[in-house]
Formats: C-alpha cells, sequence, structure tokens
C-alpha cells in the first residue's frame, strides 16, 4: 500500500500559504488517533472525551503538523 508523505490539508496549507482550517485539523487529528492509539484504546476518536489529555495532545498534534 502506498501512503502520501504528507496530508493533502498540509499540502494546502503550503501551497495557498495559510493556516489550517478547523475541518482540516479534525480529520488530522482523526488520522493520528487511528495510526497511533486506536488499536491499544479500542474507541473511535469521535469517542475520545475533548476535555482529555490523549484528545487535548492529539489535536495539538494535528494542528502543529499542518503548521498551525
Amino acid at each position: 500500500m502506498i501512503t502520501e508523505m504528507f496530508s493533502p490539508a498540509a499540502v494546502a496549507c503550503l501551497v495557498d500559504g495559510r493556516g489550517p482550517r478547523p475541518d482540516e485539523i479534525a480529520e488530522l487529528a482523526s488520522k493520528i488517533w487511528h495510526d497511533v492509539y486506536a488499536h491499544d484504546r479500542k474507541i473511535a476518536w469521535s469517542d475520545v472525551d475533548p476535555g482529555s489529555e490523549l484528545y487535548i495532545t492529539t489535536h495539538a498534534a494535528a494542528i502543529a503538523s499542518l503548521g498551525g
């Protein structure tokens, strides 16, 4: 399976010279959760409590990854 090195949102932000939109952050946070935590935690990103440390750090990682 071939995967892209950068998310489409990251490329768009770089090309357009803009910060990430909320939907782009949410999409990347979901992907990060799925790739890193979902197998061990056995819960979907949509079920992670927005006030939890895991949510906050995953969301922050998505923002940082998108240059926000």
